[in-house]
């Protein structure tokens, strides 16, 4: 008890002897770091998560901005754990011609949405892109279980509608505006023009999509659609796509499980061979994860996980989820449930199987 109370003691001392460091020089990397993993440890991740965004916005202010990456991954409960935007990638509207960036342009092209208003819902036919140049527009999606999801923000200088700019057709979201806001309309002709001229401006469009159509993929699980906004957009940045020939084994049986997939499109199922027979203990469906308690604890797969039809999974780096499970602790205990939930339904079809 002495020896305990001892240790106490000494971890007391010097968490305030690095709370004062801190406060003497709030701009010294070592003392904060150091007396943020004093706080962690000792129970107290209010006054941590203050003390790492000061250490952030000293990293940031200083031009360490890979540093201040590093620090968002290591310390997701800081509360913007989005991978920060390359500092040599230009914005859309430096890419964009001299004429869109003319202001005498953008008051002729301009269009003032009040706030709470659409800019456009689901469903409407578009071939346009906007730019925002005041306020701030939300994009929502409906997921499958029919609940309202916040996909994504859009700021100043940032654009909207860059999907059907680049395949025409029905918009696949809602977007509303959080406060009185102006967009400029970018004509599809010149912007199709710009493309061919600029190809830069083609690419940045396509990753802008593909970073807003992967947030969209993993908001269509039930369990992650449920935590923070940048939280999922940090997955969706980190996530990648990787498709399965049709009867491919994904996992085998008992082996580890060190990765977190989800389906996106086709069938995959967990089965069992009982006498060189194969038998569905449990069919995934869109938005299913597999691995997703590996963050949490060591596990395995509990059957062979199979490809039932040509299947494209969504692969989450397991260091980038494990910081999400980390950062949002209401997901593991969801996790936990989910698991257990399906391990009960395979072993019921597993009994029912050997009682035949």
């Amino acid at each position: 008890m002495t020896h305990g109370g001892s240790t106490s003691e000494q971890d007391n001392s010097q968490l305030a002897v690095y709370g004062d460091l801190a406060k003497l020089y709030p701009e010294n990397e070592g003392y904060l770091r150091k007396y943020a993993d004093l706080l962690i440890e000792a129970d107290q991740p209010s006054t941590a998560k203050e003390v790492l965004q000061q250490l952030h916005k000293v990293l940031m202010e200083a031009g360490n901005v890979n540093r201040a990456n590093d620090l968002l991954r290591q310390y997701p409960q800081i509360g913007r754990i989005r991978a920060i935007e390359d500092s040599n990638r230009k914005p859309v509207i430096k890419l964009l011609p001299d004429e869109m960036q003319n202001k005498v342009w953008q008051f002729m092209h301009q269009r003032r949405i009040k706030e709470g208003h659409h800019l456009f819902h689901l469903g409407d036919k578009g071939d346009t892109m906007y730019l925002l140049l005041k306020g701030e527009l939300a994009i929502f999606v409906t997921a499958a279980n029919g609940k309202t999801i916040l996909l994504n923000l859009i700021e100043p200088g940032q654009v909207v509608g860059e999907g059907c700019l680049l395949d025409p057709g029905v918009r696949n979201a809602d977007v509303v505006a959080n406060k009185d806001s102006l967009v400029i309309k970018l004509p599809r002709t010149k912007i199709i023009q710009a493309l061919i001229d600029n190809p830069g401006l083609e690419v940045e469009l396509k990753r802008i999509s593909d970073f807003r159509y992967m947030t969209y993929l993993l908001s269509g699980n039930p369990l992650l659609q449920k935590i923070p906004l940048d939280m999922r957009q940090d997955m969706a940045l980190e996530t990648e796509l990787r498709t399965y020939a049709i009867g491919e084994t994904i996992h085998s049986a008992g082996d580890e499980l060190k990765v977190v997939d989800m389906l996106v499109r086709g069938e995959a199922a967990y089965t069992i061979t009982i006498n060189k027979t194969r038998h569905v203990l449990h069919a995934l469906t869109g938005g299913e994860l597999i691995g997703d308690t590996s963050a949490i604890r060591k596990s395995s797969c509990p059957a062979d996980l199979v490809a039932m039809s040509e299947i494209t999974m969504a692969h989450i780096p397991y260091s980038c989820f494990k910081n999400v499970v980390e950062a949002y602790p209401p997901l593991k205990e969801g996790l936990m449930n989910y698991a257990e939930a399906q391990r009960e339904k395979m072993m019921r079809k597993v009994s029912s199987l050997q009682a035949t």
